[in-house]
């Protein structure tokens, strides 16, 4: 298998463009949206063969330590307003007030940063037990990582690194105290909320308190709250070990 995968992946690298393009006619009958749009590169490989490729095959294929090592933009609100109008299925076109939802409850501002790239920062003093994000209106999730892909499949290829970057697994079941199974989703946020940077429990100061439970069960499964008082200047950190070390591929 690991032999297939790897003449697969070698005769699609070195077909012409064309002949990716002809290739991936023969499989419109999957109903991908907006196929014209779609890098026939990534189409083949994430979407018709995606059971034979991992997320670490496609952070590979798209070079993104290269690219993330050069540097990448501040995304406008336009550009996030494309991710949304992907994940929903909505023409390019399309306008909703669901789509500008806002999911922030504090004022902060996106800066870059010459070591860390980009990050959140505070611009007005943010008081400990302040609700800082809810991640509920822009937050793409997927049952599997087939659905996931082919999300991927359908987004701008200078957009690919950035979603790879941003993308985490969530257990939503770790947050309301059920005994039920496990609830592990794909999660992207496709707004600011993506930028956090990370800090452990000594430093971060972003997250939920196990405390706040008792104000709702559900509290914590995806609002971020001042874990102390921040002043204006200050970044936003948050701990990624509170998110699944489950991966893509584990749905």
């Amino acid at each position: 298998e690991k032999g297939e995968k790897i003449v697969f992946m070698d005769t699609v690298l070195n077909n012409s463009q064309k002949d990716s393009w002809d290739i991936m006619d023969h499989y419109r009958d999957l109903s991908v949206p907006e196929l014209k749009n779609v890098d026939p590169i990534l189409f083949l490989t994430t979407w018709i063969y995606t059971r034979m490729m991992s997320h670490a095959d496609i952070y590979e294929l798209y070079d993104c330590d290269n690219v993330i090592s050069k540097g990448r933009p501040i995304y406008d609100e336009a550009r996030w307003l494309e991710l949304r109008r992907h994940y929903h299925g909505y023409p390019d076109d399309f306008d909703s007030p669901v789509l500008h939802v806002r999911s922030f409850a504090v004022p902060y501002e996106v800066r870059q940063d010459p070591e860390k790239g980009r990050g959140m920062y505070a611009t007005d003093k943010i008081k400990k037990g302040d609700l800082i994000y809810t991640g509920t209106p822009h937050a793409a999730k997927f049952r599997n990582h087939l659905d996931y892909f082919k999300f991927l499949a359908t987004v701008r290829q200078d957009m690919v690194c950035d979603i790879l970057e941003w993308t985490f697994c969530q257990d939503f079941h770790d947050y309301d105290g059920s005994d039920e199974e496990s609830d592990l989703t794909i999660v992207i946020n496709l707004d600011d909320g993506s930028l956090y940077n990370h800090e452990y429990d000594d430093f971060a100061n972003v997250g939920c308190d196990p405390s706040y439970v008792d104000r709702s069960p559900k509290i914590c499964r995806e609002n971020f709250f001042a874990l102390q008082d921040i002043e204006p200047g200050e970044e936003l950190f948050v701990n990624y070990d509170g998110f699944s070390d489950e991966t893509v591929e584990d749905k």
